[in-house]
């Protein structure tokens, strides 16, 4: 909990719409979100306006309760995905690799353990798997 008013949630719209919109927002104590405002006004301007326009339609459109489905639906298909590679990696890199499953994310980070020999076919092995996953 921020007590002191010096914390800044950056959010993105690109794993929940499409990263094609290169579209996000900051939330946090006004005075540090205004300074970011004044930064990127010299800076970059502003994003798209297409983006910014097609994205505030959508969330009228939607409202709160539908974005919020349409994020649900959006993480399900992601924990699906990540939850493939977890098992593919129960079944195929156990012993080879370290992971963890993250509760917050998509992927899996593979650390390779440092006394198997030949790590380098690990990733060509793992890259096959994804391979046979997605088709």
């Amino acid at each position: 909990m921020d007590t002191e008013g010096r914390v800044l949630r950056f959010d993105s719209f690109s794993k929940v719409l499409s990263s094609g919109l290169r579209l996000g927002f900051v939330t946090g104590p006004k005075p540090l979100v205004e300074r970011i405002v004044l930064h990127m006004q010299a800076s970059v301007l502003h994003a798209s306006s297409l983006s910014q326009v097609l994205v505030s339609e959508l969330l009228d459109r939607w409202g709160l309760d539908g974005f919020m489905e349409h994020v649900g639906k959006i993480e399900g298909f992601y924990k699906e995905k990540r939850d493939v590679m977890h098992v593919a990696g129960v079944k195929h890199l156990d012993g080879l690799c370290e992971w963890s499953i993250p509760g917050g994310g998509m992927f899996l980070w593979l650390k390779t353990n440092p006394y198997i020999k030949g790590r380098g076919d690990i990733q060509k092995r793992a890259m096959k798997l994804l391979w046979k996953v997605k088709h």
